[in-house]
């Protein structure tokens, strides 16, 4: 995980305040949370030098309710996300 090397190294640096990750195209979040917590080889956690402070969802509200409503999205979502349970 290249972003967790440099994201450190941004962090040691200390000249920032806050960094921003910009996650297009992952509808899970939980993902980009669980990169904080991860440890790599040597023990290395990107929880040692920077904390989740905040995260943000974008959700196209237009479209929410006809999509999430539409039985080809249940069942494409079924798909994704239901057989891993």
């Amino acid at each position: 995980m290249i972003y967790l090397k440099e994201v450190r190294r941004l962090a040691l640096e200390g000249r920032f305040d806050y960094l921003l990750i910009e996650s297009t195209g992952i509808s899970q979040t939980l993902p980009v949370a669980a990169t904080f917590e991860f440890r790599d080889e040597k023990g290395v956690s990107l929880a040692d030098v920077a904390r989740l402070d905040t995260m943000v969802t974008v959700v196209d509200a237009v479209n929410l309710l006809n999509d999430f409503s539409s039985h080809d999205f249940l069942q494409r979502s079924w798909r994704k996300f239901g057989a891993r349970r």
